[in-house]
């Protein structure tokens, strides 16, 4: 595992590899849905520069229902980039 591995225009914040692949991670703390979008293409940003095709966005949010989640944590492929962004929301309350 690497943290914080420069991409040429910021850093992913951790690569690790396993098995003969390279894997991104990205983490954000959910705050709105700009951020959100922005955060999707600066994830996808990034690992276009590492050269990986996929990466997953970790985004701690308090509280998060059924239905934002279905319908958020669905793969996102960046159209300037073609790097697909899996986000993942990691609920923090109850």
């Amino acid at each position: 595992m690497r943290p914080e591995f420069p991409t040429g225009n910021g850093k992913v914040d951790l690569l690790i590899a396993y098995g003969g692949t390279v894997y991104g991670l990205e983490v954000k703390s959910f705050t709105n849905l700009p951020d959100y979008h922005r955060s999707l293409r600066q994830a996808a940003a990034y690992c276009r520069q590492l050269g990986l095709a996929e990466v997953t966005l970790a985004l701690f949010v308090e509280q998060v229902d059924d239905a934002n989640r279905a319908k958020y944590e669905a793969p996102y492929t960046d159209a300037e980039t073609g790097v697909c962004v899996a986000p993942v929301f990691v609920q923090t309350g109850k």
